[in-house]
């Protein structure tokens, strides 16, 4: 039989590795007595509790991620927790694959079509949102956010990866 192929060159990707898009932030603690509830208020809260958690945690690029650096994540019982970066592939490599954009009540988040989401109680590849669908955030066992749509895109993906393999994530930053 003929030698297998060689793999792509580091940084390009062909396939779907679960990655979420560059455009993709993250909340980040910048203070350790801050607790991961006033943490996702000052990250994804209103603009009075987002000022009045200023300096305690902030949203990031996740790009700028490093091994280390502790975010949120969601519990099992649906709250804000705080994960440990592990590391951050394709953080300074520019690797691309398809995308999609999975627009919902609270904002939208950009990541590959087979990175695992909770969607309508069941874990599943984000390629199985739908709008009408229900994505799971975070205090999700309040309510979960309906999808509104889903857009396919083609563009860079970076890949935090945290001791809870979960990270609380969104689109864009505020402010």
């Amino acid at each position: 039989p003929p030698p297998p192929s060689p793999s792509p060159p580091t940084g390009i990707s062909d396939g779907d590795s679960p990655c979420f898009g560059r455009s993709t932030t993250a909340c980040k603690r910048t203070a350790d007595t801050v607790a991961p509830l006033a943490a996702f208020e000052a990250c994804f809260g209103s603009s009075t509790a987002a000022a009045a958690g200023a300096g305690a945690a902030v949203r990031v690029p996740m790009t700028s991620l490093l091994a280390g650096d502790y975010v949120l994540t969601v519990a099992e019982d649906g709250m804000p927790a705080f994960a440990r970066v592990l590391f951050n592939q394709h953080r300074e490599a520019v690797a691309t694959s398809a995308l999609l954009t999975i627009h919902h009540e609270g904002g939208s988040i950009s990541l590959t079509p087979d990175h695992v989401v909770e969607i309508d109680g069941v874990l599943t590849a984000a390629r199985e949102a739908r709008a009408g669908s229900r994505l799971r955030g975070a205090m999700s066992n309040l309510a979960a956010l309906e999808v509104t749509r889903v857009v396919s895109s083609h563009g860079g993906v970076v890949n935090p990866m945290t001791a809870s393999g979960t990270i609380l994530a969104a689109d864009g930053l505020v402010g």
